[in-house]
């Protein structure tokens, strides 16, 4: 009989507290083989668009929208993939709300093909960003949404092989901006791919009501073992 309480306390506190990770965004850039030279289409799979912004100058003469785009590397890079290059970022916008506990951000990445020196660097900001233009690029050189207002996650290189990270970003937060993008470097740029974003919900505390039926459920699991001792 003890055992048999045990079980049901058990279930019951399962079923208020039990969290299963939940999938907040993803993308393979794998829709097909075309070669996007430019701020990339609709993420696959999730209810995103992609931006980009320029955080840094780039080569003279080219526009943002020049140094950010999606491609395949025939015969020696299998992988579809998004790629920022001179000073240029790929955005993505995540809504991380629903109490959201360890939101974590997965993603293959590699340095291209440049000087070797660039660095590949990954940023978080949980305001919401305004003032794109038609083609869903934005300035970030100056203003409020400059790098100093990110968080910088990880920075590392050069990388010449695809390479697994798993980074934390601000959990519940109705805009979550994550810029991939390579820092430094002439001509080098970075590839992105296999995203995506999952977090764990904040178990939910039990209404007073709850608790209440909780108690005299188990106080009457007793009562009942005591009966069938007398």
């Amino acid at each position: 009989m003890q055992r048999l309480v045990s079980s049901i306390l058990f279930a019951l506190i399962l079923s208020i507290s039990g969290t299963a990770n939940a999938f907040l965004f993803y993308e393979d850039f794998g829709w097909g083989n075309e070669v996007n030279w430019a701020v990339p289409i609709e993420a696959n799979g999730a209810d995103n668009d992609w931006y980009a912004a320029r955080f840094a100058d780039g080569a003279p003469g080219r526009s943002i929208s020049d140094d950010v785009g999606m491609s395949q590397m025939a015969y020696t890079d299998p992988k579809m993939h998004g790629w920022a290059s001179d000073g240029a970022a790929l955005l993505i916008n995540i809504n991380t709300l629903g109490s959201y506990d360890n939101t974590i951000l997965h993603f293959s990445w590699m340095e291209g093909f440049g000087d070797g020196i660039g660095r590949a660097s990954f940023w978080d900001d949980n305001d919401d960003i305004t003032g794109f233009n038609a083609d869903r690029t934005i300035d970030l050189r100056t203003g409020p949404y400059n790098l100093s207002n990110w968080s910088e996650h990880d920075t590392s290189g050069p990388v010449i092989q695809w390479t697994q990270s798993s980074l934390r970003i601000t959990d519940n937060k109705p805009s979550v901006w994550v810029a991939f993008w390579m820092l430094g470097g002439t001509q080098d740029y970075l590839r992105v791919t296999d995203i995506y974003v999952e977090g764990e919900p904040t178990p939910p505390v039990p209404e007073p009501s709850t608790l209440i039926l909780i108690g005299s459920g188990v106080l009457g699991l007793f009562g009942f073992k005591k009966r069938m001792k007398k």
